[in-house]
């Protein structure tokens, strides 16, 4: 766990509690932001970096421009090359044996038990902003 004082409910109250964006900026590799300015603004804009600034500015946050690319396609083999993608490109006929594939490897490489239900992800920011 992460603990650190953050302002919430109707007042912004300060309250210790876990935060795990802060821990997650502490922890992992590499964050991502929706561009390259608002990764550099989130480490020195109070407003943009919301009492994590600190953590922004350790130098692993990174922007990728907002929107999907054209060339984004399982289909296009030099996305697969780039992305290093195992199973290869795949179509909408073969996109089950390549979706079981990706799973598979992704399971086996982050210590995940076998699941029968879906992997999902979350992209996104929890803000009221955007309605959560």
């Amino acid at each position: 766990t992460f603990k650190m004082p953050l302002k919430v409910g109707k007042y912004n109250k300060k309250t210790l509690c876990v935060n795990s964006m802060a821990a997650g900026l502490r922890y992992s590799d590499r964050a991502l932001t929706v561009s390259p300015s608002y990764a550099r603004e989130c480490a020195v804009d109070p407003e943009k970096g919301v009492e994590l600034e600190e953590l922004f500015a350790l130098g692993r946050s990174t922007g990728i421009l907002n929107g999907v690319k054209e060339g984004v396609s399982p289909s296009n083999k030099t996305f697969v090359e780039k992305t290093k993608m195992i199973c290869g490109t795949y179509t909408a006929e073969t996109v089950v044996a390549a979706k079981a594939q990706l799973k598979a490897a992704y399971r086996k490489e982050s210590g995940l038990p076998e699941s029968k239900g879906p992997l999902m992800c979350f992209i996104g920011r929890l803000d009221a902003q955007k309605g959560y």
